[in-house]
């Protein structure tokens, strides 16, 4: 499947933005114990957003911005989406963490990087990230204690973040920005507690977050 930059960029530009306006207007009404997790999740998009603007102009304008572009490419699969992984992942199990936790994450998975590119598996380390990541979205769309429309979504994000990962044989391999941007926004969805379907279900969701 070839599908062109220059459409791919766009559609992850336009799925970043949406997810990155969605968790910004939950976050300024959340409470002191959800909001360290939502603020990595949207340092999560606004990465996507710029790797997506970056790769845009890099595509419409012939400029050469591969450097830049790389980089973001870099920052958005390696960190970027693994912290929104771990953002949705707590917000399943209802597990809270300090600002200094989250803080320890991100600086963990620098470093973890770093030891990679060192040790010459960035390679190996590239392609394991983005799958453990999709993992985490799967298993915390199985855990969801509320609506079946919560968990659904988890499924799809968990799924085109699984697909998009550049495995040897995998034929989506080239549209894997496409893909981002198409999860982005379910994967929002997961932390910005969609409605419950029933009685229950709302109930469970009362008391989860």
């Amino acid at each position: 499947m070839t599908v062109p930059e220059a459409v791919q960029a766009p559609v992850l530009l336009i799925g970043a933005l949406l997810a990155l306006g969605r968790v910004a207007s939950h976050w300024r009404a959340a409470g002191e114990q959800e909001q360290p997790a939502l603020f990595c999740a949207l340092i999560g998009f606004a990465l996507a957003a710029a790797f997506a603007a970056v790769s845009g102009v890099a595509s419409l304008a012939s400029a050469d911005l591969d450097a830049a572009e790389g980089w973001l490419a870099r920052a958005t699969y390696q960190l970027g989406i693994p912290l929104a992984a771990l953002a949705v992942l707590a917000f399943a199990r209802d597990w809270h963490w300090s600002r200094p936790t989250w803080g320890r994450l991100v600086l963990g998975l620098c470093v973890l990087f770093e030891v990679a590119r060192q040790l010459g598996l960035g390679q190996a380390y590239a392609l394991a990230v983005p799958l453990v990541s999709a993992a985490l979205v799967l298993y915390a769309a199985w855990v969801r204690p509320d609506a079946r429309a919560a968990r659904l979504s988890g499924v799809v994000a968990g799924i085109l973040l699984l697909i998009s990962v550049p495995l040897p044989g995998n034929p989506l391999a080239s549209a894997s920005v496409l893909l981002l941007g198409l999860a982005c926004l379910p994967l929002a969805l997961q932390l910005t507690r969609l409605e419950p379907s029933g009685g229950a279900d709302e109930k469970s969701a009362g008391q989860g977050l």
